[in-house]
């Protein structure tokens, strides 16, 4: 089987949680409106850029992105994190990131782990570096498979050509597009992978028996 591309996840999967935007939704003690905001979006009720516009502006006003930034970066990496990224580092296979969190992040982790791309949502800032409290929108929870799939025509890869890994039902886009699907850390994602890893360094071991 030749495999052309590996698209994972990141909060809970390359990181560890809490996810980027519960980390600033823990900095600045808003979870509460945070998992209100959360319940409306999965029941329909708003969609997921007035979810971002609300979630982004409980924080407060005249908020700069440097601070952001220095909330964001604070994150850890999982345990066998550098390890899975050196094998796949001498695999002609290209390493990417889709996700749900921040591109803050995603680009730290991207650059860190020598990946070739991420797709994630940003924040949109004035001339001064000051949020406008409006979100930057490139990939929604619950639709990861509209993400890969402008992946697949960008790259020219089909199905069978496509790893997945991630740790949450949201990844199911991910899951539904590729030949093989690696859930990671909860059995409950068992009905829709191919296997079930406990960590990253289970995915590596994995990964060496198919690539």
């Amino acid at each position: 089987m030749s495999y052309k591309l590996i698209v994972f996840d990141m909060d809970g999967t390359l990181i560890k949680r809490p996810s980027s935007w519960e980390r600033l939704h823990q900095y600045y003690n808003t979870q509460d409106k945070e998992e209100r905001y959360l319940k409306a979006y999965l029941r329909g009720e708003i969609d997921y850029r007035e979810f971002m516009r609300r979630d982004i502006r409980t924080w407060g006003k005249k908020l700069h992105i440097n601070e952001i930034k220095r909330v964001l970066l604070s994150y850890e990496f999982m345990e066998g994190a550098y390890e899975l990224a050196s094998f796949l580092a001498n695999r002609k296979i290209t390493k990417g990131i889709i996700t749900a969190g921040l591109d803050i992040v995603a680009d730290d982790v991207t650059r860190k782990l020598n990946f070739d791309f991420y797709i994630a949502n940003g924040f949109e800032v004035d001339n001064n570096g000051y949020l406008t409290g409006e979100g930057i929108l490139r990939v929604e929870p619950l639709r990861k498979d509209e993400a890969i799939k402008n992946i697949m025509k960008i790259l020219n890869v089909k199905k069978e050509n496509i790893i997945s890994v991630g740790d949450a039902h949201y990844d199911k886009g991910l899951f539904d597009y590729s030949k093989v699907s690696i859930g990671v850390g909860d059995d409950k994602l068992r009905p829709y992978v191919d296997y079930i890893a406990k960590d990253l360094r289970d995915v590596l071991r994995y990964l060496k028996k198919i690539l």
